[in-house]
């Protein structure tokens, strides 16, 4: 027991739980706990350091070889594709509905220049038809003067 002070180990206890220990003590407890010395009232920190060690002894053996693909770099390729899609599917349709609405605004024009040309040539024919509706009146006073 002159190796260790039993005071001194419960400072380095409180100092290990609150996580404030170096390396050298962390190894003096280690040390303390392996040894056969241990106070009896810290007998119940024993296997918790016993774990640590027998742990550090473990050494793991892959029993399969596997390769870990990682999904998020396929989801993330999908997504860019995904939005990548919308995105042409979106100037493609704003583009084509432009597009009918500018065709319908033509035709529109097309056909008001159609109806003014039609409206012209009828009223033109109008004014003839008028005329020639005086050519006949006066044809009929003619003919009728001479059958009397």
């Amino acid at each position: 027991m002159d190796k260790f002070n039993p005071k001194d180990i419960e400072a380095l206890l409180d100092k290990y739980f609150d996580a404030e220990t170096s390396l050298e003590e962390e190894k003096m407890l280690k040390a303390y706990f392996r040894s056969g010395e241990v106070e009896p009232h810290m007998e119940s920190y024993r296997p918790l350091f016993a774990f640590f060690d027998a742990e550090k002894q473990m050494q793991a053996t892959p029993t399969k070889s596997f390769t870990v693909e990682k999904p998020h770099r396929q989801i993330r390729k999908w997504i860019s594709l995904a939005a990548s899609f919308l995105i042409v599917f979106s100037i493609y349709s704003i583009a084509r509905h432009y597009q009918e609405k500018e065709k319908a605004r033509r035709a529109y024009e097309d056909t008001m220049y159609a109806f003014s040309l039609i409206s012209r040539n009828l009223n033109a024919g109008k004014a003839e038809i008028a005329k020639l509706q005086v050519f006949e009146q006066t044809k009929d006073k003619i003919f009728k003067q001479e059958k009397e």
